[in-house]
């Protein structure tokens, strides 16, 4: 669930049918955007008290609708999320502080379903590669599954059914020896 928190505009009265701007106490932008009735609706913006922008993304008669994008402070995308009537619906990507990719989920009122891609970040952070493939259906991880190593191997394979291990099997792994 997301929520925006708004603090007070002391530079000018607020327009409750009408674009706003609201500030921080010590003068940098907090968030901008339309309200309906007082109520935020249509493109909003908010921001860090850097001054960085935090989140970005619409609302359609009063719901998440679209895609929100939310930053770190150092202005790299952490997560985008399609939104429809205030659920996801679409995908969610998620990155770390240095901009590399570390899931990517399929969403259906609100709930995982259809394929996760989950990934490691590599030494610098920077980059990452898959680790899994999941699938998931009414929010439990559901079929065959495949866990791989850092050259894409497959290592792991698992089947779930209605989010319950139904089997795994190890492969493809050397020992401490290399073997």
């Amino acid at each position: 669930l997301f929520i925006i928190m708004f603090v007070h505009n002391t530079y000018s009265q607020i327009n409750e049918n009408g674009f706003n701007v609201f500030y921080y106490e010590n003068g940098v932008k907090s968030s901008e955007g339309y309200l309906k009735n007082g109520k935020p609706d249509g493109f909003w913006k908010t921001y860090y008290e850097n001054g960085v922008l935090k989140t970005e993304g619409k609302r359609t008669e009063f719901l998440l609708d679209s895609i929100w994008v939310f930053y770190f402070k150092n202005s790299l995308v952490h997560q985008k999320i399609a939104y429809r009537k205030n659920e996801r619906n679409g995908l969610l990507t998620i990155y770390n502080n240095k901009g590399a990719l570390l899931e990517e989920t399929t969403y259906k009122d609100d709930e995982k379903n259809g394929k996760s891609i989950i990934y490691q970040p590599i030494d610098s952070g920077y980059q990452s590669y898959k680790i899994q493939d999941l699938i998931y259906k009414n929010n439990l991880q559901q079929d065959i599954s495949y866990e791989y190593d850092q050259s894409g191997r497959i290592i792991t394979i698992t089947e779930h059914n209605k989010g319950i291990l139904k089997n795994r099997d190890i492969i493809n792994r050397h020992d401490i020896n290399g073997k």
